[in-house]
């Protein structure tokens, strides 16, 4: 009777799964039909490009850059000459005069002045047309100004976060579950319909041994009251008792094999420690605002993995030891040999991530599968898409990419589990909210308690997520508190202060009549310079997403979030459009705020940093 009660509960899982893959279906199939895309060349600035670049193409056949001019040269985009000259080997000088006299020749509206200076051709726009258009339009577009087709009709899985059930999820996982969730951001921006799926660790030998601890040394009254610190506790146990009784190991991986055979005991252990997990981990992620379309574990596709093995055999792919079960596979695009099964018959997740990885594309049909997993795992990515091809898993018309990071570093070392120097992510959001509360009170000493816990929570998850996003991806961290945990210079709170300060300035005016929402029907002028570089900035954001997005870097966008807001407050110090007495001038001011406003919450949005109403 228990092994029927076990199956059913097997089965259930598996429908809840099934249930969860018919909704993200549907939802695909919803957006690809129903979804309205904004036009990439309709953006001002890259209109303009566009105009250049098929003047010149279409009168040399070449295909030219053109930047936003350095901030050391007067001109507001510059040609460089030197690709083009090497592909031709031709003179970049001439080059430049060609295109320089080409341009001057077709009498552009959109240009006032054209200089060279020596392979570079330095455009001056027409800057009142410019400035109006940029203005206009982002009030038009609204939340939706950034966005772009460029991948329309398109589908990206994101495989990230991934943690292992029955332990906290660590800083370590920070990086994963904060750089995948702001790619999804960003990948949807530009089109795509993108699936985030947590690949949750819940299978494998480390379940063995985590049963044999909770056997031997496991208190089931400790665990109620706090399930995943004990938990984590047993785990680390196991690894110090194993040091001086390495006999455990081998009865830990009878008791996985046992799992896999789903002893129904064994299983309901595995259920109960499954169940605690998601339970915690649901709260977490709320918390950071991450939202999963599917949660499909390790263990979804253990007994996919005969099928896997069986396929690489047959194919003369992979090849069975003669005397045990282990299975290899020998070097792939010369890569270095590896295993799919172990010598006592047990699954290796190797082989789960393959049939993962096949399920992936044949049910959800997308264009990119991304692995958000740290730089250490290069190898194995490799390896995995090498044979992944190699079985006829992976079709050329389907991308597989492995987006790595660095490490967070604790004094010099990785993060650890078994070795219990996991710094718990749980432990960082309490500190990096009690330090915004610290912050508040000292500019507020009168902020009743509900607003303060609420402004406190998004200013310290903001601040945590902020300085993972603001830097490459790729470099390590080194962990320390204070640096995590800075609310000052170059952190996002500097951005939801700034946002929250513009607010503030438009709220002065809600009495008052405007054209703010009829933008249309304004006339609009500037006077300073820093008005024409905030409007240029703006003009750039769709760009800055798309180079994120190709790159699959959010420090893109970070980066440039904060150097918006550095001319903003620049000009905010420089100039007071409460006394700014030309009634036109003053509601142009009002819409070129109330536009870096409109960015500055779109970017942050897409790093996943939510803002306060009030700071």
């Amino acid at each position: 009777m228990k092994a029927n009660q076990q199956q059913d509960y097997l089965k259930i899982s598996q429908q809840k799964v099934k249930q969860s893959v018919q909704r993200v279906k549907k939802k695909i199939t919803k957006e690809l039909k129903q979804r309205k895309y904004l036009n990439s060349n309709s953006y001002v600035l890259q209109n303009i490009k566009n105009q250049l670049r098929s003047l010149i193409r279409s009168e040399f056949g070449w295909d030219i850059n053109i930047e936003i001019s350095p901030a050391n040269i007067s001109s507001d985009l510059t040609i460089t000459t030197f690709n083009i000259a090497k592909q031709i080997k031709g003179d970049p000088l001439i080059i430049a005069q060609q295109i320089a006299k080409l341009l001057e020749n077709q009498n552009l509206t959109i240009i006032s002045k054209i200089k060279i200076a020596g392979p570079y051709i330095n455009i001056d726009l027409d800057k009142t047309h410019f400035y109006q258009k940029v203005l206009k339009q982002t009030a038009t577009l609204g939340s939706k100004y950034g966005e772009s087709d460029l991948n329309a009709k398109q589908i990206a899985l994101f495989d990230y976060s991934s943690p292992n059930i029955a332990k906290p999820i660590g800083v370590g996982h920070l990086r994963s579950t904060i750089i995948g969730q702001s790619l999804i951001n960003i990948y949807k921006a530009t089109g795509y319909t993108a699936i985030g799926d947590n690949h949750l660790g819940d299978w494998g030998t480390q379940f063995g041994e985590l049963i044999y601890a909770y056997k031997h040394w496991g208190n089931k009254q400790r665990i109620k009251q706090n399930p995943i610190k004990e938990l984590n506790h047993l785990y680390v146990r196991f690894h110090r008792e194993a040091k001086t009784k390495p006999e455990i190991i081998d009865e830990a991986r009878l008791l996985f094999q046992k799992l896999e055979q789903h002893d129904p005991a064994i299983t309901k252990l595995w259920k109960d420690f499954r169940d605690i997990s998601i339970k915690s981990f649901t709260k977490t992620y709320k918390l950071l605002g991450i939202n999963f379309d599917l949660w499909i574990g390790e263990s979804y596709f253990a007994n996919k993995v005969d099928e896997i093995i069986q396929d690489c055999l047959e194919k003369n792919i992979c090849k069975k030891d003669k005397t045990t079960p282990l299975i290899v596979v020998d070097s792939l695009e010369n890569l270095p040999s590896f295993i799919l099964q172990k010598q006592d018959g047990s699954s290796i997740y190797m082989a789960r991530d393959l049939a993962a990885l096949k399920y992936r594309i044949k049910t959800f049909h997308p264009q990119t599968i991304i692995y958000v997993v740290g730089g250490e795992q290069k190898l194995y990515f490799q390896q995995l898409f090498a044979l992944a091809k190699k079985l006829g898993y992976l079709p050329q018309e389907v991308t597989a990419q492995h987006v790595d990071f660095g490490l967070v570093l604790i004094n010099g070392k990785k993060m650890s589990t078994r070795s219990g120097s996991i710094i718990e992510l749980n432990d960082l959001i309490n500190k990096a909210v009690q330090k915004a509360k610290r912050l508040l009170l000292s500019k507020n000493r009168k902020m009743a308690k509900q607003e303060l816990d609420k402004i406190a929570e998004t200013i310290g998850i903001g601040a945590i997520i902020y300085n993972d996003l603001r830097q490459s991806r790729i470099n390590n961290i080194t962990f320390d508190w204070n640096k995590m945990l800075n609310l000052e210079g170059g952190s996002s709170v500097y951005l939801q202060y700034t946002y929250v300060r513009i607010q503030s300035i438009i709220k002065k005016f809600q009495h008052k009549p405007t054209t703010l929402s009829t933008p249309t029907k304004l006339v609009i002028k500037y006077d300073s310079p820093l008005e024409f570089e905030l409007a240029k900035k703006i003009a750039c954001f769709s760009e800055i997403i798309i180079k994120a997005q190709k790159e699959n870097e959010p420090c893109f966008i970070a980066v440039y979030l904060e150097d918006l807001a550095r001319v903003f407050n620049k000009f905010y110090d420089s100039v007071s459009i409460i006394k700014t007495k030309d009634k036109s001038l003053q509601q142009s001011r009002l819409l070129l705020i109330k536009a870096i406003g409109i960015v500055i919450k779109k970017g942050l949005n897409i790093l996943n940093i939510k803002i306060p109403e009030r700071m």
